[in-house]
């Protein structure tokens, strides 16, 4: 129950069996308690085959870009250009707005499919460019902090987390997951 604290949950169940051993007359006997995860949390591995990558947009060569190019793409690249420590923040902002107006731009056909594809190499350009500009930072600001996870590969695996990790969806535990190959080399990317 979330009204007691595993200390006061034990010390109650053992006053009970206790005062009852008592007034039955009987000795005390000896409680032994299954610990859930502690115990059973190393009896199996979940080994499975990535079955695909989806590669975060990162770029640290900015995009080429036409010479005829829509407000909003050139609006990224300014972006682009004044970004610096001082407006972090302000150029995520409107690096996320321009992005926007280009996919409406695109939806309502006003702009083409490679002009799109440019605003968001320029978007995924500058979000690297915010990103490596954050690790600098002593103190980095609320809105900022999750941008990292945004900047990461997403990876496949086949296999049923509701058959294999039951503790992960049904009492949401944590499930540790590490490679088995490549483990002598240091990360590269998150994922």
């Amino acid at each position: 129950s979330c009204n007691y604290s595993v200390a006061e949950y034990c010390a109650d169940i053992v006053e009970v069996v206790s005062q009852i051993c008592d007034k039955s007359g009987v000795s005390h006997p000896n409680l032994i308690s299954e610990s859930g995860r502690a115990v059973v949390a190393y009896y199996s591995a979940l080994v499975f085959n990535i079955l695909d990558v989806t590669r975060a947009q990162t770029s640290e060569s900015a995009p080429d870009t036409p010479k005829q190019a829509p407000q909003n793409l050139l609006n990224l690249i300014d972006v682009n250009k004044t970004l610096s420590k001082k407006n972090l923040q302000e150029s995520l902002n409107d690096a996320v707005y321009y992005r926007d107006q280009m996919r409406a731009q695109f939806f309502y056909g006003s702009a083409t499919l490679r002009e799109r594809g440019l605003a968001e190499a320029w978007f995924w350009h500058i979000l690297t460019r915010i990103s490596k500009l954050i690790s600098d930072l002593d103190e980095v600001p609320e809105d900022l902090r999750e941008l990292s996870s945004t900047l990461v590969d997403f990876y496949y695996g086949n296999f049923s987390l509701f058959q294999s990790l039951p503790d992960s969806w049904a009492i949401d535990q944590l499930f540790p997951v590490m490679p088995i190959h490549r483990r002598d080399e240091p990360p590269r990317q998150r994922a």
